[in-house]
């Protein structure tokens, strides 16, 4: 049996990503050590568990695999990440090595998809204004108003995995999509049928414009002052990809014009600073960073990982397997 080690310490995201009954499945088909601790590894200690491990299952917080780490690794096949993106997790070295990589980020990203299309009708909606409203004992003035997502024109920035959800979700409600994104090729737009435009023409022609751009180095601030004061009035701008991605100096002065409307899942700083001009917006709706995934699908993200090992070990193909250009393209926190 392969010598499998899950990284994941103790605590509510070990138990929501590793339940008893998910262990059971891991134990069926390895033998299993855990990391017993609640702090997150050291590169040291995890180096020193990768001696005679076969299988590496990582979640969040797990240090990078780089060529210290991996020095004692020399039976490590396959590292199955229960997370999204493996940017901070894997790099050159892994690849190198010869040791493929796994993950759920295609099941995080339909659950983000989901979480933007909510976010996107409860904006047009106004939703959290007017609930707002009733529980101070207000009621809807004479002159509320909100708005339907049917026939709307949306722009995504950055057409990756959870931009491709989103469309396939838009679809019901007549959307006129298009989308922004200089590394995805031609044939992918066709094939999802969306318009290729530029940045600039995402910000001018849509009402509402939603941000899926990876965290890297050449995605900081690439939505800038220019790009939000060239938006429409009255449009929404829904960001669940990462705060860096967005300049939040410009975002605010915007904001407090209220010209636009918002909705933020992610900020430049976590948690957002209580001095933020953020808050306190009729037209802004601010969420703690909880795009997704929901927390009852953690167990079935572990779940689609545990298969791909279970393919692994027989040999077939795997369905989550990130290859390397891609892996080093994805969101580095």
């Amino acid at each position: 049996m392969a010598n499998i080690y899950v990284t994941i310490g103790k605590g509510s995201t070990f138990d929501t990503f590793m339940p008893q009954n998910i262990r059971n499945r891991l134990e069926a088909i390895g033998n299993v050590t855990y990391n017993d601790e609640s702090t997150r590894l050291t590169e040291k200690k995890l180096g020193d568990n990768l001696a005679d491990t076969d299988i590496c299952v990582t979640g969040w917080g797990c240090p990078k695999f780089t060529s210290e780490v991996l020095r004692k690794a020399e039976k490590l096949k396959l590292i199955a990440h229960t997370g999204g993106s493996v940017a901070n997790h894997v790099g050159e070295e892994v690849f190198e090595r010869d040791v493929r990589v796994i993950t759920g980020n295609d099941i995080f990203a339909v659950c983000v998809a989901e979480g933007t299309l909510t976010y996107i009708l409860a904006g047009l909606r106004r939703l959290v204004l007017y609930a707002n409203n009733v529980q101070k004992y207000m009621w809807a003035d004479d002159d509320w108003y909100n708005e339907s997502l049917l026939g709307q024109s949306v722009g995504l920035v950055g057409f990756g995995a959870i931009a491709r959800h989103l469309v396939s979700m838009l679809r019901p409600f007549g959307c006129e999509i298009s989308a922004y994104d200089p590394f995805v090729a031609d044939e992918v737009f066709a094939e999802y049928g969306v318009k290729r435009v530029s940045l600039n023409e995402i910000a001018e022609k849509n009402k509402i414009v939603s941000v899926h751009a990876s965290k890297t180095e050449g995605s900081r601030h690439i939505i800038g002052r220019e790009f939000l004061s060239g938006m429409r009035d009255g449009a929404l701008l829904v960001n669940t990809a990462r705060g860096t991605v967005i300049d939040e100096k410009a975002l605010a002065d915007e904001a407090v014009t209220g010209r636009i409307n918002m909705v933020l899942d992610v900020f430049e700083r976590e948690p957002l600073p209580n001095e933020s001009r953020l808050r306190n917006l009729a037209n802004v709706t601010l969420i703690p960073h909880m795009g997704g995934p929901t927390i009852d699908k953690r167990e079935y993200v572990s779940k689609c990982v545990i298969d791909d090992i279970e393919r692994f070990l027989r040999g077939e193909k795997l369905l989550y397997e990130v290859e390397r250009t891609y892996a080093l393209r994805m969101t580095k926190e």
